[in-house]
């Protein structure tokens, strides 16, 4: 299993805006692809934005190319997709992307030989020195910020431990940490009500290729 964190502006930036930044479309994972990665979808053309309240079919196309890897559809240029699945990253050229290849310890096998792993009940955090993830007994990261969410237990293998947990009597406690907007989010109580600022210096933006 391989695993691909993508960024525009620096790895280690504050990922977090409610509109795009100036020059999103040439900086980072976006420059010189049509499939782009954005803060807000206000005002883009991208084949990727625009669309709510189901999944948007056609931007990729029906079959792979001649090296395995998806493409956008005739309809969106038909460009492949390798850049954002292949092994190269910074140092190899391609901007705004790191490649962890050979990434072990997500998966667990049931009593009956199924791979699985449930961000419900297990936080994920990849060891980026080793390509190793370690796997914790416990969710992370709560789906919203709002006190009636019910989806508790979010995928951020890009972050640490330390971001999420606090070790409190030799248990691990969950941080007030949300995922409102897919970017983690911290979210301190307040005589105003619950309100929410951005965790600052971690990614989220990943791909997992099997």
């Amino acid at each position: 299993m391989n695993m691909f964190d993508y960024w525009l502006i620096d790895r280690l930036a504050v990922d977090y805006s409610w509109n795009n930044l100036p020059g999103y479309r040439d900086q980072g994972i976006n420059a010189g692809h049509n499939l782009r990665f954005v803060y807000s979808t206000r005002g883009e053309s991208a084949p990727n934005t625009g669309f709510f309240g189901g999944p948007l079919m056609g931007i990729v196309g029906n079959t792979l190319d001649e090296n395995g890897y998806p493409t956008l559809s005739v309809t969106y240029g038909g460009e492949s997709l390798a850049y954002l699945f292949d092994m190269s990253n910074e140092a190899s050229g391609q901007p705004g992307k790191a490649t962890y290849p050979g990434v072990s310890g997500l998966f667990r096998v049931d009593d009956e030989g199924y791979y699985y792993y449930d961000s419900r009940h297990e936080f994920a955090s990849l060891d980026a020195a080793t390509h190793h993830v370690n796997v914790y007994d416990t969710w992370a990261v709560k789906a919203s910020p709002l006190p009636m969410s019910n989806h508790d237990g979010q995928f951020f293998p890009l972050d640490r431990p330390t971001t999420v947990f606090d070790l409190v009597d030799g248990a691990l406690v969950q941080k007030d940490v949300a995922d409102p907007r897919s970017l983690l989010l911290f979210c301190p109580s307040s005589p105003q009500g619950r309100r929410a600022f951005p965790l600052c210096g971690y990614r989220m933006l990943y791909f997992i290729k099997i």
